[in-house]
């Protein structure tokens, strides 16, 4: 999905972290919000910020003029508000929609009124915790809401063996690459080895980036 510019409704910590990631990636986000003080917070992230209430159907309808590839609900107030917004942003043209819901029940209606996306904060936030107290600090990327992609410290009944003799499959994984640091690199620089280089070393200071079930990599990042 390509980004030009996206409208962020709401700059508290879901709004806050969204812009800064978007900023970070290259994208252009307008942010909107009735608290001045948070959006000062927010300014060095976003390409404007907009003092406004964002339940003013005709104050948000004249952001229609930017032509938002996106819109994301990160206003934590009354569900009432959320719905109201998200029916104003699809009135305004807004071609994907990304709804905040604090419980399955919204979250069917919020989809059921056209949301693209919606996230459950206190869920993810619930699982992101559960997943780190097994896991550690285990850099992962999310393919599902079973699958990820992780990149798991080599453990030490690991070290000195090859690539060739590790059986990745019998634990329902599969391996993507090893991840080797560059000897004696002043900065941290990687090499990534394909699975079938069967004679590579496995030492020390690498990681094996594998992809499967969220429980076998918990289980595997325990070994």
């Amino acid at each position: 999905m390509k980004l030009d510019k996206v409208l962020v409704v709401g700059a508290g910590r879901l709004g806050m972290a969204v812009t800064r990631r978007l900023f970070e990636l290259g994208v252009k986000v307008v942010v909107v919000d009735r608290d001045e003080k948070k959006l000062e917070d927010v300014r060095q992230f976003a390409h404007e910020t907009i003092l406004m209430d964002s339940s003013d159907k005709e104050a948000l309808a004249e952001l229609a003029q930017y032509n938002f590839d996106a819109g994301i609900i990160a206003v934590g107030e009354s569900f009432t508000t959320v719905l109201l917004i998200s029916v104003y942003l699809r009135n305004m043209g807004i071609p994907f929609i990304v709804g905040r819901a604090a419980n399955k029940t919204q979250s069917e209606i919020l989809e059921r009124l056209g949301c693209n996306l919606i996230i459950l904060p206190e869920e993810i936030v619930g699982e992101n915790l559960a997943e780190r107290l097994i896991m550690g600090d285990v850099r992962k990327l999310e393919l599902s809401k079973r699958h990820i992609i992780a990149e798991v410290p080599v453990a030490p009944e690991f070290w000195g063996k090859r690539l060739g003799e590790l059986n990745f499959i019998e634990k329902g994984l599969i391996l993507c690459a090893l991840k080797k640091p560059v000897p004696q690199s002043r900065k941290e620089e990687f090499n990534f080895i394909p699975p079938d280089a069967h004679e590579t070393l496995v030492e020390e200071g690498d990681f094996f980036i594998l992809l499967g079930e969220r429980k076998r990599l918990a289980k595997f990042s325990e070994i």
